[in-house]
Parts: C-alpha cells; sequence; structure tokens
C-alpha cells in the first residue's frame, strides 16, 4: 500500500538510514521528538506546527520504524539508543528540549542519565519505567494479558510478526477518536510483511517487568533514579484513565520530580499525540518560551568555540580554577599543542576550557578540564567535557585523570576507575604528585 505521508529525509547511521521531520529555524533551540511502538515522527506532524515557531525542532523515526532502514539487527532497547545517539552525533545537536512518549521516554530518559547537560528540558507522556509486576503494567486487565501473550514464545510472533498486532489492534485500540483510513495507511506502510515487523515485536519483549529482561531493568532504573535527581524543567501530559499512567499516578509522580510541571489533557489512552495534539503543541511552545525567557537554562548565553587567541584569560582561568602550578606559558603551550581544543565564552570572558590528545587509532586522552568557580555546578563542565568525548569518540579507549576529590564527576559520566594505570615523571618528582593524591 503507497503511504500518503510525505518522503522524509534520511541520515546515514552505522551504515543504515534514519529517516526524520524537521521545522523551525535553525539557530533556534533545538526540540527532539521521539516516538514509540509502532508509530513514527508522523504521530507529531500536528505538534510540530505549534512548537516550530519557538524552536528547531527534529522528528527521528527510529530505526526499523516508519521511513527509517531496517538493518539486520536485533532491535533492542540498546540498539535503538545506539542508533540515535549517532543520529544526534551526525545531526550536530548539542543539547536539546527532548519530548518523547512511550519506549520514546525510555531513550529520553536513557540519554538524560548519560548526557545531563545535552537536556535542556524534558516533556513526556505514557512512559516507560521499571515495574516490579505486571500488575503494575497496565490500567485494563485485558491489556495485560495481551501483553502477556505477546511476549510468549511462539504466541507473540503469531499475533504480532504474522497478525500485525501492533498496528491493527494495539494502535487504534488505545486512541480515543477513530483514524482516518489515510491515517492507518501511514502507521500501515513501514510493516507490510512479517519479517518487517520485528521491530515491533521486539519492545514488548523489552518492557521491564518483574526485573526482566534484566539488563533493561537495569538500564532504565538507573535512568529514573537520575531523573528523580535532576533539575532540568519538566513538563508531564497525562491522560483520563491513561493505558500506562493514570492521572492520579501522575500526580504522585509529578510532585517527586524537580520542577515538574503536571498537564492533565482530558480523555485520552496511550497515544495522546493523537487525541490531544493542539493542547500538547501549545502547552510545549509556551513551556519552552517561558523557560528560555526564564533563564532556567543557565548555559544559553555561553558561546563554544574551537580555538581562543586570548592567553592571558587562559591562564587567568586555570588560576581561578585552582588547576595544577603550571606556568601561564605552560598552560598556554599545552593547549596549542592539543589536537582538540573547546573553549567557553560568556559575553567575551573566558569561563570553561578542555583539551583532548590522541593518537587517531587507540589512545585519546582528555586534560584541563577547567571551569570558572562562578559557573561551578550548572552544567558547564559537562557540556565541555561531552564536546570533547564526541571530538575523540572513534578512539578505543578514551582516558583522563581526575582532580583528587572530583572522581565521582566522572563516574558518574561514564568513566570507569583503571586497575593498572601508572605513572613515571621525569619532570615532576614522583612525590610531589604523591602529595597532589594522584599516586599511591
Amino acid at each position: 500500500m503507497t503511504s500518503p505521508d510525505i518522503t522524509l529525509p534520511q541520515r546515514q547511521v552505522l551504515g543504515s538510514t534514519m529517516a526524520y521531520r524537521e521545522a523551525g529555524r535553525p539557530g533556534m533551540p533545538v526540540v527532539l521528538f521521539l516516538h514509540g511502538n509502532p508509530t513514527s515522527s508522523y504521530i507529531w506532524r500536528n505538534i510540530i506546527p505549534l512548537v516550530a515557531p519557538v524552536a528547531h525542532c527534529v522528528a527521528p523515526d527510529l530505526i526499523g520504524f516508519g521511513q527509517s532502514g531496517k538493518p539486520d539487527i536485533d532491535y533492542r532497547f540498546a540498539d535503538h539508543a545506539r542508533y540515535l545517539d549517532e543520529f544526534i552525533a551526525a545531526s550536530g545537536i548539542e543539547q536539546a528540549y527532548l519530548v518523547a512518549q512511550d519506549w520514546g521516554t525510555a531513550l529520553a530518559f536513557h540519554l538524560a542519565a548519560r548526557r545531563p547537560e545535552f537536556v535542556r528540558g524534558l516533556a513526556f507522556m505514557e512512559f516507560i519505567r521499571p515495574m516490579p509486576t505486571w500488575d503494575d503494567f497496565h490500567q485494563v486487565p485485558a491489556a495485560r494479558e495481551t501483553f502477556r501473550k505477546f511476549r510468549t514464545p511462539g504466541e507473540g510472533e503469531r499475533m504480532i510478526l504474522d497478525g500485525n498486532a501492533f498496528v491493527e489492534r494495539v494502535l487504534p485500540g488505545s486512541i480515543k477518536r477513530k483514524l482516518s483510513d489515510e491515517e492507518m495507511a501511514v502507521y500501515r506502510a513501514p510493516f507490510p510483511t512479517p519479517r518487517s515487523r520485528r521491530p515491533t515485536w521486539r519492545l514488548p519483549n523489552e518492557l521491564p517487568i518483574a526485573g526482566e529482561p534484566a539488563d533493561v531493568w537495569a538500564m532504565l532504573k538507573e535512568a529514573h533514579a537520575a531523573l528523580a535527581a535532576a533539575r532540568y524543567p519538566k513538563l508531564l501530559f497525562a491522560g483520563n484513565p491513561g493505558a500506562l499512567i493514570s492521572p492520579a499516578f501522575a500526580r504522585r509522580f509529578a510532585a517527586s520530580l524537580h520542577g515538574c510541571r503536571l498537564i492533565e489533557l482530558g480523555a485520552g489512552a496511550h497515544y495522546l499525540q493523537e487525541d490531544h495534539p493542539e493542547a500538547i503543541g501549545q502547552f510545549v511552545a509556551a513551556w519552552i518560551a517561558d523557560v528560555e525567557a526564564g533563564g532556567h537554562t543557565s548555559l544559553r548565553d555561553v558561546e563554544f568555540v574551537t580555538s581562543f587567541d586570548d592567553k592571558r584569560q587562559l591562564a587567568a582561568l586555570f588560576e581561578a580554577a585552582a588547576l595544577g602550578q603550571r606556568s601561564p606559558e605552560e598552560i598556554v603551550k599545552a593547549f596549542e599543542n592539543s589536537r582538540y581544543t573547546v573553549f567557553a565564552l560568556r559575553r567575551g570572558r573566558l569561563v570553561g576550557a578542555g583539551r583532548a590528545f590522541g593518537d587517531e587509532v587507540d589512545c585519546a586522552v582528555i586534560c584541563d578540564l577547567a571551569v570558572h568557580p562562578d559557573l561551578q555546578a550548572n552544567g558547564l563542565g559537562d557540556r565541555i567535557l561531552e564536546t570533547l568525548k564526541r571530538k575523540v569518540r572513534h578512539h578505543l579507549r578514551i582516558m583522563l585523570y581526575a582532580k583528587p576529590g572530583k572522581e565521582s564527576f566522572y563516574l558518574k559520566r561514564g568513566f570507569s576507575r583503571m586497575k593498572t594505570a601508572m605513572l613515571n615523571s621525569y619532570v615532576v618528582p614522583a612525590e610531589r604528585h604523591r602529595q597532589a593524591g594522584l599516586i599511591e
């Protein structure tokens, strides 16, 4: 069946392609829209135009969905996270508001936990969370039994791969209004054959229920712990009665988070974008405008550049940050000799810097991440670190050593302690390194 949807642009990602919708003006804050199963970026089609006046909207089709490619992968949650990471990198997106539903929320939470500096704000609905029992999964007992069958070997494949149950039953059954023939044609188009439907079969088998699958359970437990501690602004939408999230649960959940506003949309089940696009779009647009005007994103006036010629300011930054005892000339020379550098400027003043170098194959080293005390603890260090990590991500290993007392900062951002690292120096006596807490 020919889809009445527009043909979307494609981006090369990990040997396949990911399609995406784009609207708004480059240079405006980016909003990344993330859909779930079995939909695509099409589900945001009536929301994006309402958000585009205040943002640069980007809505990818997850790998295997919509107009994106269908590589020969398992389509597990970790696969989707990997492809989404690469799509974000290929798109040059360094920071964004996340707007997500269903499995898009799991990806958003996981992304935010790993890269908190990436998130300007989070709007979400009908979200995925670790559920201790099947009774916690869905509000409708019959739906729980259906999903149990989806996870039963043989029966789940028959229902979803052969019968296309997610598109033909779950999707229309979780929307209050009736989808038109044209709308259903768009949702059917990516899944004409049993083989093409494997992505829609895999995701119900990835739902973290009663500790299984163990890896997804662990990833989302960690992601939700990070969400509970996160300080970026949040907006939660709830339908009545909802499917995964009831209004009562939404009220408790929003109250447990920092800076989370709850919007109760009225009648709705799971795919709230199809029942309430105008309300969602208008609330998201107003929320973003409010966040930007109110200064909640404290880095909005910081400019990041790759070169900076004011040697005096560079030396002064390291003195203010109390990083080492090198001379200004040594600091400047170290940056000049490093292939990868990042400088953060606020109204012309240098407030942060970092550098990295590597052999372009095996090892890369990140060094001298400095943030002025006036801007510490507001995400600037995260932003510099993540920028450097992206610049050297083609190396097999990325290493650094932390200033004593700052180890937890790096442990929370994907680094691990090395058990066999050694240090030797002909220039600085070992005793000085020992006094600084760098060696035993």
